[in-house]
């Protein structure tokens, strides 16, 4: 039964046909609507996408596509340029040559002598504005006046760029044009053919890391100018261009994405592989002309193609599924060589795969074994060059690829179990992974490595006994420890005398995958638990808590900076081993569903992590240069009412006017609908709000001064993008203002007088005990029914009952049941210590519906005491309030609050110090009440006691006589 669990753990892929290309998705702009085409993309510093079309300007948020409302003239426009000046206004220019400034939806139309489609628009920080048209040529506008580039030859611009130099270029159909703004009049210099460009027409400009200009041609494909010496410089790989036009242009990290006109998009890759690339038809991407490219913060690339609006992660994570006629069926194994092959298996038998080379020399088949059903489960390349292959029941292979020699390992040679699952090794010695334990695998005589000289086997044994158990995988660190997950004894390790487990780890079994970080941390996935981290003293678990996608984990490695990288069954899970966030890559980015087998994930000599899809080879390498790792948050609108739209701007509302909701967005293309959100009204309440809906309301809002602040995180990430806030007033109404107020003073100043010395003579009268008993019910009373209670607790029911109406019914009966007891017990001097309980039980059941797992109460009282002591009433649930109410608690903060037994009578209250870093203000009326109370009615004293770290309560009990206690 064992081996039969095991074959069907290694799950087959299907895969089609390779060639290496990234992933892309497309979006619909507008449904139904076939004639709309995007013409343009620009990503504002909100974060927000716009894009230009020929039916006029949408807004995209990663959640819905807006379109912008603009004159009636200009409101179905083509538009064909979008910028921003250097007060962040957004600058747009229309095919009929019209520009205009957008800010805040509100369009302002610039005066300008332009009757031509505006190509580029470029602001310098001396405020002159740069215009490229096609047809008229250059404009530029200083102060209110224009002027024209006099003498340029060819009136047709594609666009304007700005280099480092102060130089601005102009890409034309008469060459490339050097416009020095500086000079007066401004001069310029022409380079065409007769200076050495490829192509008079230059429709494309991007500046490369050395400060040299990329220029993409109508015809001769891409070459580089050189700014300090004015030269050009042809590309090797660009020499035989036949892909078309370049119409447009966008640089990733390692590479400029080449949209063209007929052949879709071109990869120049100008650091790294340096390879060039066309994405088209079978290369993944099925759209001949592309409009427009644009990288955004988070480093996805958009594509205006066609009719179409497609996203793509970009050069992060790529697929191969296309190499020659080859059909992969079934992938069952991957490395990566340290010569850049990437070897694998599949039914068929062994391939090399040289993902840098073109043509035949991409794919190259090795029939090593006359088996026609070998079945090749792990792969391992020693220091040799030597590929070392595991089958299942077959035993193991040792392939030279070089002269094509093969040695067989069986139990004749003292291979113990012929299911070899994995290996590892380090110099002379190789550790393998079989469903019969552990073998070490040592060359006979080390000084002849890479010789065909013999090999000893050795079987490990586990405190002296033989080991026999199943071994998934085995992985040698830095230090030269061997590590083996199994089944049956989780993790293992042999530190080159000793095999050791970890018994505290008894809540798992099973180990499929091994890694190690930089900082010497070993990761491992289990079956069922999700990942763990073992720094050398303690072990980590990450679950789905955690942020991890999935707990069905194919496998683990490290990337090129260091972050783990977890392939699940729904992506890829990006853990930053320093303060484990979590980036996720799924099938958003494309993705979608992997299928792997066991030893289907690798990693290349560069970094790249390569896995066994089922739709292909899937690489994923992280560039993180020039991307942000965090959401953008945006407040969107303002309402009063759910109707009436504000402006931010506005921020003083009349006192009926006292229903405010405020809408936000989180941005993060790459998967929007992971964001999460907090929220608190500062003024109203100081404790954050955990929500994933977008817009919140606060209704009937007493006046005052109001501040909103919203905070958007990845899933439960810690990584959140800044605090934004928006703040506002509820003014007073009328009646409520200090002069009508002076006036009613006034009026009656002499009856409240009358009143409230009629009051204190009375009130002087009362027995001590009696007036310590009003002023106890009015410090609960007002301490439990006030609105930030009260508010707290709606809220709470709200979220219940939209997710559980059975359990918000539960709420509601224990609500009920809180303030019913309250009122019970008020009037009562002394209750049990049992009816005490079931009040702060019920307290506590309301307050972890807000709170969670971050607050904890512990009651240790023997049984004997509940119904032998007394107390006054409301005194336990007073001081537990207290600690909730001037304590914070959250997931960084969590509020343990312990009840117990000490000495023979008395009870100790103690709970951590969280201070709120505002504190809610405090009339001290309770604590005072309770220590008056327990010394009129016991005797004995309250003691207080706080430390940096606890706050103690010590309350002396009251015995009850027999008849109370009935």
């Amino acid at each position: 039964m064992k081996y039969i669990a095991f074959i069907c753990f290694f799950l087959l892929m299907r895969l089609s046909s390779y060639s290496q290309h990234p992933f892309f998705r497309e979006i619909t702009i507008e449904q139904g609507n076939d004639d709309l085409k995007a013409t343009t993309l620009f990503q504002s510093d909100e974060g927000l996408i716009y894009i230009g079309t020929n039916q006029g300007l949408y807004r995209y948020d990663g959640f819905e596509f807006e379109k912008i409302v603009l004159p009636d003239s200009l409101q179905n426009s083509k538009v064909s340029i979008i910028t921003s000046s250097l007060n962040k206004d957004l600058i747009i220019g229309l095919e009929n040559g019209v520009i205009f400034k957008l800010k805040n939806d509100v369009v302002e139309k610039l005066k300008s002598p332009i009757n031509s489609p505006v190509k580029s628009i470029l602001e310098l920080e001396n405020g002159t504005l740069w215009i490229a048209s096609y047809g008229e040529g250059v404009f530029y506008r200083t102060g209110s006046d224009w002027h024209r580039l006099a003498g340029l030859s060819d009136p047709f611009v594609y666009q304007l760029l700005l280099h480092n130099t102060g130089k601005i270029l102009a890409a034309t159909d008469g060459g490339l044009v050097i416009i020095d703004p500086q000079t007066k009049p401004v001069s310029f210099r022409v380079f065409d053919s007769k200076n050495g460009l490829p192509d008079n027409i230059v429709k494309v400009m991007g500046v490369l890391p050395d400060n040299t200009i990329l220029l993409g041609f109508h015809q001769m494909g891409i070459a580089v100018f050189d700014m300090n010496s004015y030269q050009f410089k042809s590309i090797d790989k660009a020499k035989d261009w036949s892909l078309g036009a370049v119409n447009c242009i966008t640089k990733l990290q390692n590479e400029f994405w080449l949209g063209t006109d007929g052949n879709g998009i071109v990869d120049y890759e100008f650091s790294g592989d340096k390879r060039i690339r066309n994405f088209f038809d079978k290369a993944g991407f099925p759209f001949k002309k592309v409009n427009a490219l644009l990288k955004d913060m988070e480093g996805n690339v958009w594509v205006a193609a066609d009719h179409k609006l497609i996203i793509s992660i970009g050069e992060q994570v790529e697929l191969v599924d296309e190499v020659g006629e080859l059909n992969f069926d079934s992938l069952q194994a991957i490395i990566a060589g340290r010569d850049g092959y990437l070897w694998f298996s599949n039914p068929k038998g062994l391939f090399r795969y040289n993902y840098m080379a073109s043509g035949n020399e991409k794919m190259k088949r090795f029939n090593f074994s006359k088996n026609a059903d070998l079945h090749i489960v792990s792969l391992y390349e020693d220091e040799a060059g030597y590929i070392w292959i595991g089958t299942f029941d077959n035993g193991l292979f040792r392939f030279n690829p070089e002269n094509g020699k093969v040695i067989r390992f069986g139990e004749k040679e003292g291979l113990t179990n012929a299911n070899v699952i994995s290996m590892d090794g380090k110099d002379s010695v190789i550790w393998i992974a079989t469903l019969g334990g552990i073998v070490q695998c040592r060359m006979k005589d080390p000084l002849q490595f890479g010789s065909d000289a013999g090999y000893i086997f050795k079987k490990l044994t586990f405190d002296d006994k033989r080991f026999d158990g199943f071994v998934y995988c085995v992985f040698i660190d830095r230090n030269g420890k061997a590590w083996f997950g199994t089944d049956g004894k989780g993790i293992m390790m042999y530190d080159g005398s000793k095999l050791h487990s970890f018994p505290e780890l008894n809540s798992f079994k099973v180990v499929y995958s091994i890694t190690e970080d930089a900082y010497s941390n070993i990761w491992f996935s289990t079956q069922f638990q999700g990942l763990y981290r073992y720094d050398g003293k303690h072990f980590r678990n990450f679950n789905l808590s955690n942020g991890l996608s999935s707990l069905e984990i194919i496998g683990i490695s490290i990337d090129n900076i260091g972050n783990v990288i977890v392939v699940n069954k729904r992506g890829i899970d990006v853990i930053n081993p320093k303060n484990f966030d979590v980036k996720k890559i799924g099938e958003e980015s494309g993705i979608g569903k992997l299928d792997a087998d066991l030893n289907a994930v690798t990693r290349d000599s560069k970094g790249g992590i390569w896995i066994g899809s089922r739709n292909g080879l899937v690489r994923f390498y992280n560039y993180n240069k020039g991307v942000t790792d965090r959401p953008k948050l945006i407040l969107k609108k303002v309402y009063t009412f759910m109707k009436q739209m504000v402006d931010l701007r506005d921020t003083v509302f009349d006192y009926n006017q006292n229903n405010i909701s405020i809408e936000y967005t989180g941005i993060w293309y790459t998967q929007p609908d992971i964001i999460s959100y907090r929220y608190r009204l500062k003024g109203y309440s100081n404790d954050w709000i955990p929500t994933r809906d977008r817009i919140v309301t606060f209704p009937n809002l007493p006046p005052g001064r109001y501040t909103f602040e919203v905070v958007a995180s990845l899933g439960v990430q810690s990584v959140s993008s800044n605090v934004v806030a928006y703040s506002f007033i509820i003014k007073k109404p009328l009646w409520k203002e200090n002069w009508i107020i002076l006036s009613g003073i006034l009026l009656l100043s002499s009856g409240v007088f009358l009143f409230i010395r009629d009051r204190d003579i009375k009130v002087r009268r009362l027995e001590s005990l009696k007036k310590e008993k009003v002023e106890y019910q009015f410090a609960t009373l007002k301490s439990q029914v006030n609105p930030h209670f009260l508010f707290n607790s709606f809220n709470t029911l709200i979220a219940i009952i939209e997710e559980d109406k059975e359990k918000a019914i539960s709420y509601v009966e224990k609500l009920s049941d809180y303030f019913r007891n309250m009122v019970q017990h008020r009037d009562k001097d002394l209750i049990s210590l049992e009816e005490e309980l079931v009040m702060v039980e019920t307290y506590y059941f309301l307050q972890q519906k807000r709170f969670g797992e971050y607050l904890l109460l512990e009651i240790d009282i023997p049984v004997s005491w509940k119904k032998s002591f007394g107390l006054p009433p409301l005194s336990l649930q007073l001081l537990i309030e207290n600690a909730v109410k001037h304590n914070a608690v959250s997931h960084e903060t969590p509020l343990r609050i312990l009840v117990k037994a000490s000495g023979s009578s008395s009870l100790l209250i103690e709970n951590n110090l969280n201070p709120k870093m505002s504190a809610e203000p405090s009339t001290g009326i309770g604590l005072e009440n309770i220590i008056n109370r327990f010394n009129i009615l016991a005797g004995h004293k309250v003691k207080v006691l706080q430390t940096a770290e606890k706050f103690t309560v010590e309350v002396p009990l009251i015995e009850l006589v027999s008849s109370q206690r009935i």
